[in-house]
């Protein structure tokens, strides 16, 4: 029961968000959901809130870009018939529709991060050994000086 419950609090979620994409504003009002929205994120960020505080934050900005790919999609690109300002505006559209399909991306891969328990520490003489292999032919005396004195300052010895 309360599967059902969720997922259709969930698709009724999705339907409201779907018509504030596509609701036409008035600049003005375009202007103060977008100021409201950054004002919301803003303070989700700066009081440094978890859980599902992360996830609106991520949906407030998804609106937001939602909703220009919407006006970019529906207002901004030239007519097929002239093809001088079609082909550059397509190729525009499609380099930003790419960036959003990146955004979507890079949101879903952040949106639960995992999180790993810390490493143990190892106490002194613990620390596993490494060996560094420097492959030099021909090569100047002042560079590879420079190559073995970074990995000497590293903490590795010769």
């Amino acid at each position: 029961m309360l599967r059902t419950f969720t997922f259709a609090a969930w698709v009724i979620l999705a339907l409201f968000t779907l018509l504030l994409i596509a609701q036409p504003l008035s600049t003005g009002a375009q202007l103060t959901l977008a100021a409201a929205s950054l004002a919301l994120m803003l303070s989700i960020r700066t009081l440094q809130l978890a859980g599902y505080w992360r996830l609106l934050f991520y949906v407030t900005g998804g609106v937001l870009v939602l909703r220009y790919v919407y006006w970019r999609t529906t207002s901004t690109l030239p007519a097929p018939s002239e093809l001088e300002d079609f082909i550059p505006g397509v190729i525009v559209y499609v380099a930003e529709m790419f960036c959003v399909v990146l955004l979507a991306i890079n949101l879903f891969v952040i949106a639960s991060p995992i999180t790993r328990k810390r490493a143990p520490s190892l106490r002194e003489g613990e620390e596993p050994t490494v060996d560094v292999f420097v492959p030099t032919y021909n090569e100047e005396p002042e560079l590879l000086a420079a190559t073995i004195a970074t990995a000497n300052t590293s903490g590795l010895y010769f």
